[in-house]
Order: structure tokens, then sequence, then C-alpha cells
């Protein structure tokens, strides 16, 4: 079974624990600047997709959140464009690419 092919179930007005796991478990956010970037990163999209932002964790190896996501943006959505957004950049930061053109 392909792991996206779970069920999932979204409820207006439902506030949702959402746990999302590194790779491996590998503990990245062990490292100041990662837990930084991803704190950065959980506050632009609560800003631009407009969720309510309860509660977040972040921990070595893994990462909490307690939301309540709008008609807009649900759960999965919301989870995407931060896992997403983190990564590019995570991967600027570390030099593996470029940012975007008149970025800086």
């Amino acid at each position: 079974m392909h792991r996206n092919s779970q069920k999932r179930y979204y409820i207006p007005g439902a506030i949702y624990f959402t746990t999302t796991v590194t790779k491996n478990r590998y503990p990245f956010f062990k490292e100041e600047i990662f837990s930084h970037v991803l704190q950065e990163q959980i506050c632009v999209a609560q800003q631009m997709l407009q969720f309510h932002l309860y509660a977040y964790a972040i921990m070595p190896d893994h990462v909490h959140l307690l939301i309540m996501p709008n008609d807009v943006y649900n759960y999965s959505k919301i989870m995407h464009f931060i896992k997403r957004h983190f990564t590019r950049n995570v991967n600027i930061v570390m030099g593996y690419s470029r940012p975007p053109e008149g970025a800086i």
C-alpha cells in the first residue's frame, strides 16, 4: 500500500494535532539554525495561509503542531506548504541551492 493512500478526514472547524518526523528520524533540529528556519517557516505559513496556530513543539527529530485549518487550506495543504518551503530554505542555508532571483 502506498503511504499516501490513507484516507484523510477533514472536519470544518476541527483542531488538529499533527506530527511530522525527519527522514530516518535524524535529529536535524538539534542544530539551532534548522530549528530557527523551521520556526520562521511555521510563522510565515500561518500568516500566508491564515490558519489558527495554537501551539507547536520542535523536537530533535520531529515536530508537533496544533492547528485549526480554514475553509481554503486543509491540514494536508498546510503541512505540505511548511515542509516544501522549509526544505527549500534549508538547502539555501546549506549552500545546496541558490535563493530565487531578487530574494536577496
